[in-house]
């Protein structure tokens, strides 16, 4: 009959424990700060163990947790606050406004007679602006709930995708509402300009993180204490 495992062999399988789920935390979630409290946690058990002939496994495991310590993290949870408060004031923002310009004054030697005195009138009326290349569709009044609702859905998107770590539909999320935003909205008014330059910002933001090996240490182990029993 197989003696029950010794303390040390219980200590072993709890390093070999650790270790595996530190793998699977890095590879399938990404989740580098738990990973990182794993493999921590790992270590702390081999330095209580205080087995020489582990020696390269802390050595191998040092390496590791210097390396997830210089991973350059991006801040998740900020960027979603970022753009929570974008959502904030959604409702508020100003529709963009025809362009409206004076007409030159006309000739008075255009003529005399009632006839002429009309059309000096006319001439002085308010007329809208020819705009150079595309004209931009204006939205009615009626229509602005409906941007606002897309608006935010996009944001919305922008959030579940940067906590997914997905780039692309994080990019395309934002550039979309940027487009609404040029199109849709009053430029001139402060509150569209902050908006504008912040979703810009967030565009640029890379969620891409290249992650480190950590399975040396795991490998490691088995050859310093064999096989998991």
């Amino acid at each position: 009959e197989a003696a029950p495992p010794d303390s040390r062999e219980w200590r072993l399988a709890e390093v070999r424990y650790l270790l595996r789920i530190a793998n699977h935390r890095l590879l399938m979630e990404r989740d580098v700060s738990g990973a990182l409290r794993l493999l921590e946690a790992a270590d702390t058990v081999l330095t209580d163990l205080d087995d020489f002939g582990l020696h390269e496994v802390r050595a191998r495991l040092a390496d590791e947790i210097a390396a997830l310590e210089s991973v350059a993290t991006t801040d998740l949870q900020g960027l979603f606050l970022r753009l929570e408060a974008a959502k904030r004031d959604l409702d508020e923002l100003p529709l963009r406004k025809p362009a409206f310009t004076a007409a030159p004054a006309a000739d008075s030697a255009a003529g005399d007679g009632v006839w002429a005195a009309i059309q000096r009138q006319l001439a002085n009326l308010v007329r809208i602006k020819r705009l150079e290349g595309e004209v931009k569709p204006l939205l009615a009044p009626e229509e602005a709930v409906y941007l606002e609702l897309n608006l935010r859905l996009m944001l919305e998107r922008a959030q579940l995708a940067a906590l997914r770590e997905e780039q692309l539909m994080y990019e395309e999320s934002l550039l979309t509402a940027l487009t609404w935003i040029e199109r849709y909205l009053d430029a001139d008014a402060p509150a569209v300009t902050r908006l504008h330059d912040e979703l810009e910002a967030l565009a640029g933001v890379d969620l891409a993180r290249p992650l480190p090996d950590v399975s040396g240490s795991l490998e490691a182990l088995r050859q310093a204490a064999g096989p998991a029993p």
